[in-house]
């Protein structure tokens, strides 16, 4: 009995070790049009569609050259510390068409992220962290914003 006990737990321990693990640290440079619900000197509401393009951080890190692509809705009330609120996806995409979905949502100045799916060598990927907005510009044109965001944080991938 005590013989079936440990090939149980050695096996289950196998099978649910992840594959690949390892730290996410890459910027995603993006552009995007901006479509307003709002936008007042008290309280501004939009939402956005951004394609962008992975540049990793670190050696070899898996995400490095993806493409991105995001969607998210915005609230931002000028007169109300920390009041600011957003959230979304994001669809990172590799070259052979394997992709990963994240969600995103930040409040005041606290951002973070989350895998919520995976296709291909990504499926089963869970893993999260932060993100900030070091570099932004203003539009080049009316509608538009242009910013590089840097994500932090971990993933590993279990089949």
């Amino acid at each position: 009995m005590k013989v079936r006990v440990l090939v149980v737990a050695c096996l289950t321990t196998f099978f649910s070790t992840p594959i690949l693990a390892a730290d996410v640290n890459h910027y995603i440079c993006r552009s995007a049009d901006i479509a307003n619900v709002e936008n007042s000197q008290e309280l501004k509401i939009f939402s956005f569609v951004d394609k962008g393009l992975i540049v990793a951080q670190v050696d070899k890190e898996a995400f490095h050259a993806m493409n991105s692509r995001c969607v998210g809705l915005v609230e931002i009330q000028k007169l109300k510390e920390g009041a600011n609120i957003g959230n979304g996806y994001c669809k990172y995409a590799d070259k052979d068409g394997d992709a990963t979905v994240l969600e995103w949502k930040f409040k005041g100045k606290e951002s973070t992220w989350s895998f919520i799916s995976g296709t291909g060598k990504w499926k089963g990927i869970t893993g999260s962290g932060i993100y900030t907005v070091p570099v932004q510009s203003k539009g080049m044109f009316e509608g538009t914003f242009q910013n590089c965001v840097h994500v932090t944080g971990s993933y590993q991938v279990t089949p």
